[in-house]
């Protein structure tokens, strides 16, 4: 089991990820022991770049609530 806190974020529209994206997240989150999911609702591939400002924010509140 991967010990490190790992974000997975991702959007609900990508074209280029599986349909299932909320589900792969969930169950990668369990192969985790300190895992977080945040999707967006809207944007495309990649979630950084199609929800960049959000993104940053998610990411500064992650790596700085630990």
């Amino acid at each position: 089991m991967l010990e490190v806190p790992t974000l997975f974020v991702g959007s609900k529209e990508d074209t280029m990820c599986r349909r299932n994206l909320e589900e792969e997240y969930s169950q990668m989150e369990q192969l985790v022991s300190n895992g977080r999911t945040y999707l967006f609702p809207t944007g495309n591939h990649p979630a950084v770049l199609s929800n960049a400002e959000k993104f940053a924010d998610i990411v500064k509140e992650f790596l700085f609530s630990k």
